[in-house]
């Protein structure tokens, strides 16, 4: 059986590429070209590409990009969000290029910024959260990383609470998990403390890197990163 994927792509200030690889008995390897400086996409013309960027599995690829006039996220085909775009009543200055996400629908999720310095988690199609928003028993007073979208449209993201200072995940309507919460490895107990970006499946679980609190008996000496699902 022959099989067709494709690798995500490799972006500079000025060129994003895609690789096409199929697998099968006298392989080959092929670049297709996604964009490049001087495009002109939903009407924007682009100048320098940033962040990360991503690819569904219908090879449409999101990324960001800033144009004349402002920045904001792309696909290949279209203008999905940026600078006055509104979205839940909400008005972009801008794109903020910490990456994206984007699932098999071609939503995309991302970090748009806001008038007064705030930032907010947005979709094309919905605010997520913005930094203040109460979710669960916190708030989300800083957002720290890139989000994630599954198939079902649900966004995760790291935030952090200022006080007192507490890391955590959220999604739209609750927190996964936070500074403080116990996780158990065998007999030993693990108190996480802070966050990487998180990542979600179709089934709703998430993944992420964690830290924990280190103690002054701590037997290694330092503190160590465990990778966990919820």
């Amino acid at each position: 059986m022959t099989r067709i994927g494709q690798l995500i792509i490799v972006l500079c200030a000025a060129f994003v590429w895609g690789l096409s690889i199929e697998e099968a008995r006298g392989a080959s390897y092929s670049l297709s070209f996604i964009a490049k400086s001087g495009d002109v996409i939903g009407g924007k013309t682009l100048s320098q590409f940033l962040g990360s960027i991503d690819l569904n599995e219908s090879g449409l690829a999101a990324f960001q990009a800033s144009y004349t006039g402002g920045s904001g996220v792309f696909t290949q085909n279209s203008f999905v969000a940026g600078t006055n775009s509104s979205i839940g009543g909400k008005t972009l200055t801008g794109v903020d290029f910490r990456g994206v996400q984007m699932n098999d629908s071609g939503v995309v999720a991302f970090i748009g910024d806001l008038a007064g310095g705030a930032d907010g988690v947005f979709t094309q199609n919905e605010l997520i959260a913005e930094e203040g928003d109460a979710i669960g028993a916190l708030n989300a007073d800083v957002i720290s990383t890139r989000p994630d979208i599954n198939n079902a449209g649900t966004v995760t993201f790291t935030g952090i609470d200022t006080s007192p200072f507490t890391s955590a995940i959220f999604t739209k309507t609750q927190v996964v998990v936070k500074t403080g919460d116990v996780i158990s490895r065998g007999l030993q107990n693990f108190t996480m403390q802070n966050f990487t970006a998180p990542s979600i499946d179709g089934a709703g679980n998430i993944t992420f890197a964690t830290t924990r609190f280190c103690l002054a008996a701590d037997l290694f000496g330092a503190c160590s990163v465990a990778r966990c699902r919820v």
